[in-house]
């Protein structure tokens, strides 16, 4: 089956699968067609898919009301992945501002990312790890909870092209301002309703994001990252 004919398939599978309320079977097909997306990739976005996320959202979230928490931010690292990427430099940049942390990343990563845990202050920072092994509707409530409970003012939105429940929950919560950090950005993604600025890091990160996924200019932002450095280890 040629890749445009698979595509068709399981989009076709998702709105199926949406209609009957088997949000679990749309949600493995969600995740895969993304996949695909990004190894294809021949489009930046797909608004038939991110719409489907959002009936799925309806379906299984509900949105609540809260007083936000001035000093707290969330952030989410659904790589978890210790000196690869730009965790490291985020968590460094967010303590170096005394925020109250919420940290969240895959337990698969748990005893694995050193260098990230040694950035975060521990009287200032709650670690919270997805399960991994749960359901895709329970990691969507899972992390949608760190919302509810926290309530954080600010939270970063960083993560691999197919994370669609990290895409939903993000989306449901419009209250706290939400930055999404454009590691992938010359490629398809999920994710467009899940935050309220991108953070791109170079001129074509961000024209792919204007041009390409059609995202207004006052909610990008063009901001050099500072490479991470151990100043524990000797020059």
């Amino acid at each position: 089956m040629k890749v445009d004919e698979t595509i068709r398939e399981l989009k076709k599978i998702i709105s199926l699968k949406v209609g009957e309320n088997n949000y679990e079977v749309a949600l493995l097909a969600a995740e895969t067609l993304s996949e695909i997306n990004y190894e294809y990739n021949q489009i930046y976005t797909d608004k038939e898919l991110e719409d489907e996320l959002l009936i799925i959202r309806d379906k299984i979230l509900n949105k609540k009301e809260y007083n936000l928490d001035q000093r707290c931010v969330f952030f989410y690292d659904g790589f978890g992945l210790d000196l690869r990427g730009l965790a490291a430099i985020y968590a460094r940049a967010l303590t170096s501002l005394n925020y109250n942390i919420i940290y969240a990343c895959p337990n698969t990563s748990q005893g694995r990312i050193p260098h990230i845990l040694s950035e975060f202050r521990p009287d200032k920072t709650d670690i919270v790890y997805i399960d991994k092994s749960i359901s895709n509707i329970d990691r969507i409530k899972q992390i949608n909870a760190i919302f509810e409970k926290y309530r954080p003012k600010a939270a970063f939105f960083y993560t691999y092209p197919s994370d669609v429940e990290a895409a939903i929950a993000f989306s449901n919560n419009e209250s706290t301002t939400r930055f999404q950090i454009d590691l992938t950005d010359h490629a398809f993604w999920i994710g467009v309703n899940a935050f309220d600025y991108i953070i791109d890091g170079r001129d074509m990160g961000a024209s792919i994001a204007h041009y390409g996924r059609k995202i207004p200019k006052n909610r990008i932002i063009k901001l050099d990252c500072a490479p991470y450095i151990n100043k524990d280890v000797c020059d």
